[in-house]
């Protein structure tokens, strides 16, 4: 392919970037990057430093290349819509052609559902799977559950299992390189069983192939059919997929669990597929967890590495920080943001006083906020404290001193019993909530819809019948009990109705028109959904209290317009100080995970516990502290959990763009031996 031109360049700035900005000179990372259009390549990015920006540059000037000489398209692969939302926004025109055929945008999942799975669900059944999906899914198993599985068997799982019974259940899957063996997806060990001549093995192993039979799949499954299409069709996949696209994109290739990867293996590697990996290894910590040994290897195999090493996010004073803590060493951090960002903050507090530290970090935002402003160009600010660990502790656990975030904002545990937000009317439920939306897209609003239903059956007074099993004078007897509707069981019911599948469609198409909607409120979804409530939702549950629904659903008082989602945008948890003069500085608290891949404008991040024992340091503080003093060794590295705890660290250090601040206890961390020219140290 011809080499990629200036005027090509800056094409692409012009549609991508602010007016007067640049992707940097000839030669310059950025635009290495955007010329490699030859070879294979790993591309390894430093927080801020746009490279999905660069990866659109790519696609773009492809774009207007097209159609190729060899008729051949291209193939972006990413973990999340809101990443294909993104680049479907800023393609303009371009984007006519780069999502028709022969090109294909979309998610691991949406690529391995079209491509292997559902191909294979075909070939062995011959009907396409009724859907893969996790929550129509889990709704099937659990139905099936008590269906297929007698009471005494259902006894002795609930036993074993007690409350994870069903998560269990949702999570079994066949390991197609062993005789398909059942496992259980979360930890990937056998049934806990001596052997599968049991007769609960043989009932689950029942509901599985039952569930198979009447086509519903999870996610997981759906890998689980790829495999075996591959295995039987490799040679004949690798030709077609070859024949199809002459280039594939990977975004955010940290994120890259173990299958995803052998998937891409598979299908592509001994093709003549030119294969581009975005990403940062500093910042593979998934969705729920976070492993010591990245999936993905930049560099493995004699791959080329090309590296964008600067952040357009933060100043010196945190890239200099931030390049210590750091797992891999292809890139020197450095920074190329024009931000005044701030020296580091280093809270320090006594134990049994970690309350005070929320209060220190809004009155260090108040005294700097004219500053940080500045470079806002009147973007709203936004500020966060954030731990690693959320979830409640042991009385143990907590006499032992092992912090959590409840620890610094007891609010966090209160409002995590209830994981939704509560509003007085409709309306509020379907509001438009633009910082939340960028983060989840769409889904943040599908949430948002069946929560609102949710609501509505417990102000009508509709209650769930629920048999539960308990052991009474030695026999095993059935109890009813009733109980609110969940996701599962609300959407259990409508399935049985024939309801379900038209009311995920129209919540599918409010979604959508409450994301792309510029006004705060979508007046024809709000109608919509009214519509949909009085003539089929109300006629399909008994004895509803219908005053009760027609308050919540009908327009609100003028009194009651000014809802809470103006302040908390339905972000859950947000610290308020007791002191009157910074009442309008709201901080967010929330886990490391929930922000990922967001820029702050200023960040506190709390030390909290993860896995530790008397044998194992705990505290991030403890596994961090000879990194932060320059004692950095392979040994230190390699030790239990301080892997996992430097790529939690460098994800939440590298959100500010101006102040970063760390709790630590003044126990765990000599402050005497910091550099007081990388550090600010507080006393609490």
């Amino acid at each position: 392919m011809k080499p990629v031109s200036a005027d090509e360049i800056k094409m692409a700035e012009k549609i991508l970037l602010p007016e007067g900005e640049a992707f940097g000179e000839d030669g310059s990372e950025r635009v290495k990057v955007i010329q490699e259009m030859d070879k294979s390549c790993d591309v390894v990015a430093c927080p801020g430093s746009g490279k999905t920006t660069v990866l659109l540059a790519k696609l773009l000037i492809l774009a207007n290349r097209m159609p190729f000489e060899d008729n051949r398209g291209i193939c972006v692969l990413t973990h999340t819509n809101v990443a294909i939302d993104e680049i479907k926004k800023k393609a303009g025109i371009a984007g006519d052609k780069l999502f028709n055929y022969p090109n294909f945008f979309g998610t691991f999942q949406k690529f391995v559902d079209k491509f292997l799975a559902i191909p294979a669900y075909i070939k062995k059944y011959s009907k396409r799977p009724d859907f893969i999906d996790i929550d129509r899914y889990n709704n099937k198993a659990t139905n099936y559950y008590y269906k297929l599985i007698n009471n005494n068997l259902r006894y002795g799982l609930e036993q074993k299992f007690e409350n994870k019974t069903f998560n269990f259940i949702n999570n079994l899957y066949f390991d197609e390189t062993n005789n398909d063996y059942l496992l259980n997806k979360i930890n990937d060990k056998r049934i806990p069983y001596k052997n599968n001549n049991t007769e609960t093995y043989k009932a689950l192993l029942n509901l599985k192939w039952q569930l198979y039979e009447d086509g519903c799949l999870s996610f997981q499954d759906a890998y689980y059919f790829a495999n075996i299409y591959l295995s039987i069709y490799s040679c004949q996949l690798e030709n077609s997929f070859s024949n199809r696209f002459k280039y594939l994109f990977v975004d955010e290739m940290q994120d890259t669990d173990y299958h995803q990867l052998k998937i891409i293996e598979d299908v592509f590697e001994d093709t003549n597929t030119i294969i581009q990996y975005f990403g940062d290894p500093n910042q593979s910590i998934y969705d729920f967890s976070v492993k010591k040994e990245n999936v993905w290897q930049p560099g493995k195999d004699g791959r080329k590495i090309l590296k964008i090493s600067d952040s357009k996010r933060f100043g010196n004073e945190i890239s200099c920080v931030l390049d210590k803590l750091k797992i891999d060493e292809n890139i020197y951090l450095k920074s190329g943001s024009s931000n005044k960002t701030f020296k580091p903050h280093l809270l320090v507090f006594k134990s049994g006083e970690e309350w005070k530290v929320l209060e220190k970090f809004v009155e260090i935002i108040h005294v700097n906020q004219d500053k940080c402003t500045e470079d806002l160009k009147y973007k709203k600010p936004v500020y966060k404290a954030i731990g690693w660990v959320g979830k409640k502790r042991t009385k143990e656990e907590i006499n032992e001193g092992k912090l959590n975030i409840i620890s610094y904002f007891p609010g966090f545990e209160k409002k995590s019993v209830k994981n939704k937000q509560v509003y007085e009317n409709l309306k509020f439920y379907l509001r438009k909530n633009n910082g939340a939306a960028k983060e989840k897209g769409a889904k943040i609003y599908y949430d948002s819809i069946i929560n609102a239903l949710l609501e509505i059956l417990d102000r009508g007074g509709v209650k769930r019948q629920v048999v539960v099993h308990r052991q009474i004078d030695g026999e095993i007897q059935q109890i009813m009990q009733e109980r609110s509707y969940t996701k599962s069981s609300f959407f259990e019911e409508l399935e049985k109705k024939g309801k379900l599948k038209a009311l995920l469609n129209r919540i599918a198409y409010w979604s959508r028109n409450i994301y792309i909607c510029q006004e705060d409120y979508n007046n024809s979804v709000i109608a919509g959904m009214r519509r949909y409530i009085k003539k089929i939702l109300l006629k399909n549950f008994e004895n509803i209290i219908e005053n009760k629904v027609n308050e919540f659903i009908n327009e609100p008082p003028k009194e009651s317009r000014r809802d809470n989602t103006e302040d908390t945008e339905n972000k859950g948890y947000i610290f308020i100080s007791q002191n009157r003069e910074y009442k309008n500085i709201p901080i967010e608290v929330g886990t490391v995970h929930s922000v990922k891949g967001e820029t702050h404008t200023a960040t506190l991040y709390m030390e909290t516990s993860y896995r530790s024992n008397k044998n194992i340091l705990g505290h991030e503080s403890e596994r961090i502290s000879d990194f932060i003093l320059n004692k950095k060794c392979c040994i230190q590295e390699n030790r239990t959990f301080h892997k996992e705890t430097l790529k939690m660290v460098h994800v939440g250090f590298s959100r500010p763009t101006h102040v970063l601040c760390f709790a630590v206890n003044e126990n765990r961390l000599n402050k005497e031996e910091l550099n007081s020219n990388e550090w600010n140290i507080i006393d609490v």
